[in-house]
């Protein structure tokens, strides 16, 4: 929760309105505002101070106006191109160009502002400025005096002192701004009656990379809190975070202080209490700590205070220095006899900068059982530039020794280098003991040429691996055991890859477009077993070879040729060789269907061919979406999970249709299979015809259907095995549930699943049912009750026909602002057969967001 907690504050550090900013500026235009402009006074004034260019009325109650239209009213001033007023009525409609302050300190663009006496709305909002902070929505609701709605809004934030312009539905933000305080078009409303000209200065803008997303936001300009209905932090559009509801205080002055508590649970022997404090250090940097004391029924005693530090986020790129340092120290007794203490000290240090270089270290001291101190580092750094081509470097690594030289020291380490334009290194992670190598290098090169420029882009994969394990004899420390190795053993392995290929765009006359992608790839790949405690050494080497050619059509985005061949030969230490043939072709059809438009069919034949397997699939979809996937499988020389190859068949086949109705899925997946095994005699089976006999068969079927409110899963399994065996029996074992879920009905939530299997325990049948409800609902003052239960019933076979409730829970949680807390009981049987029941009661508290 503390984490969670953070992240959120950390993220709202940066987009929340401790920055100052600048009033909106116009797009920029050159004009004059003439003297003798139309000027009239609404109601004797006081509603409303109009002038324009042009104004005209027919009866003396409706009113039009246009050009440079000004206006200062008892709730606020605005400019626009168009507006209409009807007297009598006190309406107002403010169209095109909208520019308006608010009395209560509000600054928006519009497409259309309409006041209907005391009820005022808002429809497509550009930007929304309240306290400095920008919102853009689609439109905005004033209720009552002091409270707004806010639809499908947009946060985001710009530097000090800067302006803003919309595009794509996202802000940027000027690097050039002048006067700060002159605000709104065609002229400043400050200086209005002395100042007959005004110029704007055109400004260079950058898209900022993150923003916030809300579907309804409702904000109260009295006690000065915005609260958010399914709040998203998004990164360059992708969402990266989502909290159904977020309450937010806008005054803009954050103040030092301690945030309000948070009571944790950690499991049920251990209960911890957080004080969080939040430190202002300047306008830009603040510094939140978080101690957290706890207690557990062991012994156990602790605490932590982690501390971080940010500043702020610069308009023209993505900026965050971070420093953040950590310090845990845990402490505690279990063995009081033996009086066994252990400590843990741990200090982490996290440092950004703002080219995107991070790197944290980790320091760590430990005591064991036997009073040896632990110590080592861990590292990380993890950098992105942007040299032409944007790579990635990420570097791990971890040094862990002990003040006993009986104890083997470990290293871990990961290396991964990715660079854009498909050049890149890759590592991946292994744990070794006192000796450790790996490299990896692997780089893959195309250059991509003009539309109008067809060349060949060839590109070379080359991959080494090089991994060595090796254990040599001593004492090594385990889960806080010493092992004595009383042999030296060791693997290795090395792996060679290597691929050449090329691309060639292919245009043809009549526009159409094309890729023809070639390429050849080799791969070898030797693994040594040594254990000196046996005479022989085992080894495992392989070498394959693949032929790839495919045609792409970049106008449909379709793979319209893709065969593929594949060659591989094995060789072991029992010098079994085998070999594989893949072919995998695919080809769409076109179809018309008049006005369903056009029904594509694509069928994809795969087969697979080797000694010991065939397989051969094909898939047929159309522009509808439905899908339809035949299987066969055959297959033979089968393990029979021993590691022992028998002589066997297997032939199954299966269906996988997808289609959709309206707004709800369907889903279904059926699949049968026979295998019979034809095995040895003799050896604890049964002779049958002078060998072994074994049959199974098996049946798959799912079914789903989903939408938005509504889903059901129906999952059936069948297997059916025939064993001629001494010592076992005859079992069919089943298994089949079903899910049914209800979800946003009227503030209900509910799901009831059913499962029933036919367990196969030494060769006897058993049967288990189960049902497990659970159904809660949310009030409007975010009040909600939920319970929960699961219920064995009909159970056979070593639980002696057991019908009871294995759990039940009842919860009752409380939402406001950004915390949650609440009542959680739950009621656990256990000991089966047995029945005894166990009461657990949890208080829940927790900070949803700060």
């Amino acid at each position: 929760m503390r984490i969670f907690t953070a992240l959120f504050a950390i993220a709202f550090s940066f987009v929340m309105p401790k920055y100052s900013h600048a009033f909106l500026q116009p797009t920029p235009r050159k004009e004059k505002v003439k003297k003798d402009d139309i000027s009239l006074s609404l109601l004797d004034g006081k509603q409303m101070l109009l002038f324009a260019n042009s104004l005209s009325s027919t009866d003396g109650d409706n009113i039009e106006s246009q050009g440079n239209v000004f206006g200062v009213t008892n709730f606020g001033i605005f400019s626009s191109d168009k507006l209409h007023a009807r007297k009598s009525k006190s309406i107002f409609q403010i169209q095109d160009n909208v520019r308006m302050r608010t009395n209560d300190g509000i600054v928006l663009y519009a497409k259309q502002f309409e006041k209907d006496g005391d009820v005022i709305n808002i429809n497509e909002s550009q930007a929304f400025l309240y306290d400095n902070s920008t919102i853009l929505s689609k439109k905005i609701n004033k209720i009552s005096d002091s409270i707004y709605e806010i639809d499908n809004m947009t946060f985001s934030a710009c530097e000090l002192n800067g302006s803003y312009e919309v595009e794509d539905e996202r802000l940027r933000c000027s690097k050039d701004y002048k006067d700060s305080q002159n605000i709104l078009s065609p002229v400043n409303l400050n200086t209005i009656q002395n100042d007959n000209t005004y110029e704007n200065v055109k400004k260079q803008y950058d898209l900022l990379p993150w923003s916030i997303t809300a579907d309804k936001v409702r904000l109260d300009t009295d006690t000065q809190y915005m609260t958010a209905k399914n709040l998203k932090v998004n990164v360059f559009s992708m969402p990266v975070f989502k909290i159904n509801q977020y309450t937010q205080k806008i005054d803009g002055s954050a103040r030092s202080g301690f945030l309000p508590p948070s009571l944790v649970f950690l499991g049920s022997r251990q209960i911890g209490l957080s004080i969080p404090y939040y430190l202002r250090l300047k306008n830009n940097i603040d510094l939140k700590l978080t101690p957290t004391f706890y207690q557990n029924l062991n012994g156990i005693t602790g605490k932590e205070l982690p501390a971080g530090s940010t500043s702020t986020m610069d308009a023209q790129r993505l900026r965050a220095n971070t420093l953040d340092i950590q310090y845990r120290h845990l402490f505690y007794e279990e063995d009081e006899e033996n009086n066994i203490e252990e400590g843990k000290l741990t200090i982490d240090t996290l440092v950004t900068d703002k080219t995107g270089l991070i790197s944290s270290t980790t320091r760590q001291y430990e005591k064991d059982i036997n009073n040896n101190i632990l110590y080592g580092n861990r590292w990380h750094i993890d950098s992105e530039l942007k040299l032409g081509i944007t790579n990635n470097t990420y570097i791990k690594g971890e040094l862990k020794k002990s003040s006993d030289p009986n104890i083997l020291p470990i290293y871990r380490l990961k290396y991964d280098f990715y660079a854009r334009n498909y050049l890149g290194i890759y590592n991946s992670t292994k744990d070794y003991h006192n000796v450790a190598e790996i490299i990896r290098f692997d780089p893959l090169l195309i250059y991509t040429p003009s539309a109008t420029r067809p060349i060949v882009m060839p590109h070379l994969r080359s991959v080494f691996e090089k991994q060595i394990d090796n254990i040599i004899g001593g004492r090594v420390l385990i889960d806080q055991r010493y092992v004595d190795l009383k042999r030296t053993s060791g693997y290795s392995s090395k792996i060679y890859n290597a691929e050449l290929g090329y691309t060639i765009p292919i245009r043809t006359q009549n526009g159409a477009y094309f890729n023809l992608f070639a390429s050849s790839k080799f791969d070898h790949q030797r693994s040594t077993f040594k254990d000196y405690s046996s005479p022989n050494d085992g080894y495992i080497s392989s070498f394959s070879n693949t032929q790839n050619v495919n045609i792409y059509n970049m106008q449909e985005s379709r793979m319209i040729y893709n065969p593929m061949l594949n060659a591989q030969t094995s060789n072991f230490s029992q010098n079994r060789k085998y070999y594989n043939l893949n072919l995998d072709f695919s080809k769409p059809f076109f179809t018309g269907l008049g006005n369903l438009g056009q029904f594509i069919i694509e069928p994809r034949v795969k087969y697979k061919q080797s000694p010991y397997m065939n397989t051969a699939s094909m898939i047929l979809e159309d522009s509808l979406g439905t899908q339809l996937q035949y299987t066969n499988l055959f297959a033979s020389n089968l393990s029979d999970g021993y590691g022992i190859i028998d002589s066997g068949k297997r032939l199954s086949y299966g269906v996988d249709a997808y289609t959709r109705f309206g707004k709800t899925d369907i889903n279904a997946l059926i699949s049968a299979g026979v295998v019979n095994y034809i095995g040895r005699p003799n050896e604890f089976y049964y002779e049958y015809n002078g060998g072994l006999t074994r049959n199974m068969s098996d049946y798959v079927g799912v079914v789903k259907i989903y939408n938005k409110f509504f889903s059901l899963t129906h999952d059936y399994r069948v297997n059916s095995r025939n064993d001629f065996t001494l010592i076992s029996g005859i079992a069919r074992p089943r298994f089949q549930n079903t899910t049914i879920s209800i979800t946003k009905l009227g503030g209900f939530d509910a799901s009831m699943s059913y499962n029933k299997s036919s367990l196969m325990p030494y060769g006897t049948l058993g049967t288990m049912t189960a049902i497990s409800p659970q159904i809660s609902y949310t009030f409007k003052n975010n009040l909600s009750i939920g319970l929960r239960g699961i219920r064995l019933i009909n159970s056979q076979d070593g639980l002696n026909n057991t019908d009871m409730w294995l759990s039940q829970s009842l919860s009752i949680l409380k939402q406001t602002n950004c915390i949650t807390y609440g009542l959680l009981y739950t009621q656990m049987n256990y000991n089966i057969p047995g029945v005894s029941t166990r009461p657990v009661v949890k208080f829940s508290y927790a900070i949803t967001g700060i």
